[in-house]
């Protein structure tokens, strides 16, 4: 064994069973490369989260359609911050949705180039037959990242790629597959997005949000990033959704992004002060969808400037949410409170903190 002045072991001599270390003072620091900061960086694995019907697909789709057209993608105060408008292209290992009668009129509707999309859909058998891919072999996506060199590779969902045979809920069944991936994205330095379903609604409540995807919570700690996407609760039409992110490990979270989805069509809504773990759900405190309602409502009260609370609180309860909700809110927003004294006295003004 060789050990540097501290008398630590910094490599073995080659015999089989000796450990392998390294000393840190011959590790090199790198600079993260980012995608899209802080949700989607190159080399590092993200997963994508949330129940059916809620735009997670959309939302995928409108990521690579931003890369294929060098388009840029919405920053922290929701405006879209420029990126090298050099098109990127995107690799799709999907199998829920019909690619001539959904995605691609979706991509249609987006404006993608669609020259930069490319879907994964099996692998060739016999008599031109289609076999299944799954990730216990790389080797095939693997191919197709060498010829296309993308940006984004996306799983949707990662549970239709594990074997039938390995226990999506046991941790030392999905350890090995989600290793596999993560070792996939540093050696052809793309960022991997994998899709994974919700197991239970926000209303039911559960303990943090990073508990909320399907499977062992093995999958969620092998992410760097975690993004999760709710309906939007106070929009009748259920066109406006909600991106939370829940898990960051390499940099603060980001902001919730809010976005549009109508007749197939997409559009980004700028950002929410509402925190990652109101969105997705947890059982601490009051009601976590009436809070979320309460806590969306009062963000776009106050969206246009400060407000007197006395009044609003008014306008609140006709709207159905109770005293207590609306001061839960207004703590979880972060609501400046003021006092000011006028002719008729003193009264309290509510207003948003920066962003």
């Amino acid at each position: 064994m060789a050990e540097n002045v501290n008398g630590t072991l910094v490599h073995s001599t080659g015999h089989y069973g000796d450990p392998v270390a390294v000393c840190m003072a011959d590790v090199q620091a790198q600079n993260v490369d980012w995608l899209w900061y802080p949700y989607l960086a190159y080399g590092q694995l993200a997963l994508l989260e949330g129940d059916p019907d809620v735009g997670k697909s959309m939302l995928t789709l409108q990521i690579a359609t931003c890369l294929s057209r060098g388009w840029a993608l919405p920053d922290q105060h929701g405006e879209l911050y420029a990126i090298p408008p050099v098109p990127r292209s995107t690799i799709f290992v999907a199998s829920e949705d019909a690619l001539s009668f959904t995605v691609c009129p979706r991509l249609i509707k987006m404006d993608a180039d669609r020259n930069y999309i490319h879907v994964l859909q099996g692998l060739r058998g016999h008599d031109d037959g289609m076999l299944p891919f799954t990730l216990k072999d790389l080797t095939p996506l693997e191919s197709m990242i060498k010829a296309l060199h993308p940006a984004l590779v996306v799983i949707d969902p990662i549970q239709a790629y594990i074997p039938a045979s390995a226990n999506l809920n046991q941790a030392n069944h999905v350890r090995w597959y989600m290793a596999k991936i993560i070792a996939m994205a540093e050696q052809y330095h793309c960022a991997v997005l994998c899709v994974r379903h919700a197991t239970k609604s926000s209303g039911t409540g559960v303990a943090k949000a990073v508990h909320r995807g399907a499977g062992s919570v093995d999958i969620a700690a092998a992410a760097r990033f975690i993004l999760f996407v709710e309906q939007h609760p106070i929009d009748a039409f259920k066109h406006i959704g909600l991106m939370a992110h829940t898990k960051a490990n390499i940099s603060p979270k980001g902001r919730t992004q809010l976005f549009r989805r109508e007749h197939g069509q997409f559009g980004w809504c700028g950002v929410s002060r509402v925190q990652p773990e109101l969105v997705a759900g947890n059982k601490r405190g009051p009601d976590p969808v009436k809070l979320l309602e309460a806590a969306l409502w009062l963000e776009g009260f106050l969206w246009e400037g400060a407000r007197d609370a006395g009044k609003l609180l008014e306008v609140a309860y006709e709207q159905g949410h109770t005293k207590g909700i609306i001061y839960a809110a207004k703590k979880a927003l972060g609501i400046v409170s003021t006092r000011h004294q006028d002719d008729e006295g003193f009264v309290t003004i509510w207003e948003l903190s920066p962003l």
